[in-house]
Order: structure tokens, then sequence, then C-alpha cells
């Protein structure tokens, strides 16, 4: 009955109604007691070892118990694994590009393989037009002088005339004509526009170097045929053969800036050097301005000439140039593999 009592409640006794001898039995039976179920702990769980005495009433076996479950408890509790903090990666200073000197823009190069050769058939014919005229100038120089014969060979050969085509047989007047200026304004003038005009065609890749010369000699050809028509209808009215003559590159120039403005009639060119004016407004006008003098006399211009010129612009770029054109545009859209 005691030990029950002792295993639910502290060893306490009461021996206070007990008689001396029965109390001292009591103490003793305690003491026992508490030696034989709480003595076996070792000194770090505070509890008292068989040679030391320990009042009953400071140690219970709820307490024991407690104290054994929660140290097996903290025995098999998993160890906390030390991870390692990450640090900060450190950022090396970065460091300012230095400003790169200044550096002129590439020009670009032309794609064309053809524009050079292109380039030298103009000057070509600037150079042969000019050249035509020093001589002419020389010869005037020697016919001031007495020496007639330099100036007589020119009048007889270069100007085109219904006379020397028709009666003399002399149908190389046709090409010489187109390279014979006697005034330098007028000369200064063509080589300026067929300068200007042949620019564009140089920039074509669809127009070829033999292409472009073939213009410049049909343009020049077919406006001196174009002259010598409305020369002789002129003489079917009058029965005689007039005094008149055509010269310059006029008609090649024409035809080479027909050409010019089918194929880029929104290119824009200065008239006179400070008017910006489109190619296909500043063509247009040529032919508006010819239409109308056609037949007037005394102009000092072969306005015949210019419209053949012309007309030769328009049909060789319908019959030769489009289709270039439109062949080089295919190859351009045509996915590359």
């Amino acid at each position: 009955m005691s030990l029950f009592f002792c295993l639910r409640r502290p060893f306490q006794l009461q021996s206070h109604r007990l008689n001396p001898i029965r109390r001292l039995h009591a103490q003793t039976t305690s003491t026992r007691l508490s030696r034989q179920f709480f003595a076996f702990k070792s000194p770090q769980h505070g509890l008292s070892q068989p040679g030391h005495q320990q009042p009953c009433n400071q140690l219970t076996f709820r307490s024991v118990f407690q104290k054994r479950l929660f140290a097996s408890r903290r025995n098999n509790r998993p160890r906390p694994i030390s991870i390692p903090k990450r640090q900060p990666a450190t950022r090396e200073p970065v460091s300012e590009p230095e400003p790169e000197p200044y550096q002129e823009p590439e020009v670009e190069q032309e794609t064309d393989p053809s524009s050079k050769l292109k380039g030298i058939v103009i000057w070509g014919f600037i150079g042969i037009n000019v050249a035509i005229f020093l001589w002419i100038q020389f010869a005037k120089l020697q016919n001031t002088q007495g020496n007639k014969g330099p100036m007589s060979t020119i009048v007889a050969n270069f100007p085109l005339s219904l006379r020397g085509v028709l009666k003399e047989k002399r149908y190389s007047q046709l090409l010489a004509s187109m390279f014979t200026h006697f005034d330098v304004m007028h000369l200064a003038f063509n080589m300026f526009a067929f300068h200007a005009f042949a620019s564009l065609l140089k920039q074509a890749p669809f127009v070829s170097a033999p292409g472009f010369a073939t213009l410049v000699i049909g343009s020049g050809l077919f406006g001196g045929v174009a002259w010598l028509v409305q020369r002789f209808i002129k003489l079917q009215q009058t029965r005689k053969y007039e005094e008149r003559f055509a010269v310059g590159f006029s008609g090649a120039v024409m035809g080479v800036g027909a050409a010019a403005a089918m194929i880029a009639p929104r290119a824009q060119m200065l008239l006179m050097g400070v008017l910006p004016v489109p190619m296909w407004l500043l063509v247009g006008g040529y032919l508006a301005y010819d239409g109308v003098y056609l037949s007037t006399e005394g102009t000092g211009t072969a306005h015949a000439g210019h419209l053949g010129g012309l007309a030769f612009g328009f049909i060789y770029y319908l019959l030769f140039v489009r289709r270039g054109k439109m062949r080089y545009w295919r190859s351009l859209r045509k996915p590359r593999i």
C-alpha cells in the first residue's frame, strides 16, 4: 500500500499520526524505497547516488520518466546540417570603353562591273567633240591667215546638208555632224547635258557599255535622218535645195535623256544648275518645245533632229533596255538558298 502510494504521489508519508515507533519505521521504509527506485541515475540528471541521501519529497517518478523520455528524444533528433553561407560574387569594376576615333564613312563601291567601261565611253564621246571643236578653231585661225584648205575640208564633210547627202552622196555627214560644234556655248551646253543624262544610265546595271554606245550613236543618226526628212519635204514644196546645214550633239543628248527618263523618271536634275526638276518633266518640256516650233523657220535650232533623237531613245528603251531591266529585278527577287 505504501509502495503504490509512493508511485502515484511524492514520497511523503503522513507520519505525524503515527506513534514514535511506527514513525521511525515509516521513515526507514521510505528511505529504502527511494534508494531502490531512484538511486540509479547519474549526477548529470540531478539525481542522487547510492551513497547519498536525498529527501523523498524532492523527486517523483513522473519527473524521472519525463527526463528519460526527453533524453531519448534529444538523442534521436536529427542533427542540423551546416550549410555554408553563399558569399556574394565580387564584380570587377567595368571600365568604360574609350571612344573610337572618327572615321569617315566608306563610299559605296559601284556594283555594276560595266560602270567603269561606260564612264570611259562617256568621256570618250566628250573628248571627240572637244577635239573636233579645237580642230575647227584651228581651221578658223588658218582661214584668217589665208590658208583656206582646212576650213573648206571641214565645211564640205562635217556639217549635215540635204545637198551633200542626196546629190554629192556624202553619207559620212550623218555621223560627222554629230561631233561638230562651231560655237563654244553650243558645245558646252551639249556636253553638260550629255554628261548629266549619261550618269543615270551609268548607274543602271542592266545597260551595258556597248548598248550605251549604240544608244548614243543611234540617237544622233536618227536625229540627222529626221532633220533630212523635214528638209526633203520642204524641197518638194520649193523645188530647190536650201543652203541649210545641221551640226551638234543634240540628237544624241535627247536620245540619252529619253532613255534616262524612262529608267528613272523621278530623278532630280538641276535646270541651269539651280532649279531641281524631275527627269520626266524636263524631257517632256523639251518634247513640247520642239513639237511646237517644229515647222517654225529661223529659230536656229534643228527641232526635227531633237525629236528624232527622242524617238530613238524611247524605242531603244522599249525594245532592249526594258527587257534587261525586268530580268534584273526578277534576279533580285529570287530567294537565296
